[in-house]
C-alpha cells in the first residue's frame, strides 16, 4: 500500500546548531561605572572655556616681559626719518624724498602710514628704477602685532611688503625691541638741509613717518621692534 503522508526529509546537522540573533552586538565602555559621559562633556567645556579665559592673561605677561628686556642701546641698522605738516605740503614730495634720502645713501627706506597718502608720489615704481634710490616699501599696520597699549611685539610676514624680506625682516611672532627713545631720530628737514651730524643715515634702513603715524602706535616702537628683529633679538 502506497502511503500518502509526506516524507521526512533529513536536516544536515550544521543547519540543526543554534543560530546567533541577528545584528551586531552593542558596544561596551570600559569606564568605571561611576563615570558618567555627560559630566566629562561638562569638564571638556570648563577647560575650554578656562583656556579661551587665560589667553589674554598669557598674552599679557609675554608683553610685560618682552617690555622688561628691551634693549636701551642704540640700534645700528635703523633710523627714524619723523616728518612734519610742512615737508609733505609739495606737488614734488616723493621725488625729493627719494632725491634726499639718496644723497644721504640710505640702505633702504620703510614708508609708515599715512605719510604716504600726503606726500604725494611716494611710492611711484618709477623711483625703482634708479640704480642709485634706495628701494621703498609701504609698511601698514595689519604687518604689525601690537598689545593693548601700542607696543610693537612682532611681525605677520604675510601683510609685510616685499622689501621686508630683502631686508631680512620675516615671521616673527615675539620681539625684543629696542626701546623707543634709544631709536636714533631725525627730522626730515635736517636731512634736507644736510645739518647731519656725521653720517647718521648712511647704510642704515630708515623708517619714514609723520611724529603718530599708526593708530597710536609711535613710529619710533616700530623702529625699534624693527631693529630688535633685524639684530638678532627675535
Amino acid at each position: 500500500m502506497i502511503s500518502l503522508s509526506p516524507k521526512k526529509r533529513k536536516v544536515p546537522k550544521e543547519y540543526l546548531a543554534p543560530r546567533p540573533m541577528a545584528g551586531s552586538a552593542l558596544p561596551t565602555s570600559h569606564l568605571p561605572a561611576w563615570v558618567r559621559i555627560d559630566l566629562i562633556a561638562v569638564l571638556v567645556g570648563v577647560l575650554v572655556s578656562l583656556t579661551s579665559l587665560l589667553a589674554p592673561l598669557d598674552q599679557w605677561f609675554w608683553s610685560r616681559g618682552l617690555r622688561a628686556l628691551a634693549s636701551t642701546a642704540p640700534p645700528q641698522s635703523i633710523a627714524l626719518v619723523s616728518f612734519a605738516a610742512s615737508d609733505v605740503r609739495l606737488s614734488s614730495c616723493g621725488a625729493d624724498v627719494v632725491r634726499t634720502l639718496t644723497r644721504a645713501r640710505v640702505r633702504s627706506a620703510l614708508v609708515l602710514s599715512p605719510l604716504d597718502q600726503f606726500c604725494s608720489g611716494l611710492l611711484d615704481p618709477e623711483h625703482a628704477e634708479s640704480e642709485l634710490a634706495p628701494p621703498f616699501g609701504l609698511l601698514e599696520s595689519g604687518g604689525l602685532r601690537v598689545d593693548a597699549d601700542g607696543a610693537v611685539h612682532g611681525f605677520h610676514a604675510s601683510r609685510l611688503p616685499p622689501l621686508a624680506a630683502s631686508m631680512g625682516l620675516g615671521q616673527a611672532p615675539w620681539v625684543v625691541a629696542h626701546d623707543a627713545e634709544s631709536v636714533p631720530r631725525v627730522d626730515y628737514a635736517l636731512v634736507v638741509n644736510k645739518d647731519l651730524d656725521g653720517e647718521v643715515l648712511v647704510d642704515k634702513h630708515v623708517v619714514l613717518a609723520f611724529d603718530r603715524s599708526m593708530a597710536g602706535t609711535q613710529p619710533a616702537a616700530v623702529a625699534g621692534a624693527i631693529a630688535g628683529a633685524l639684530e638678532g633679538r627675535s
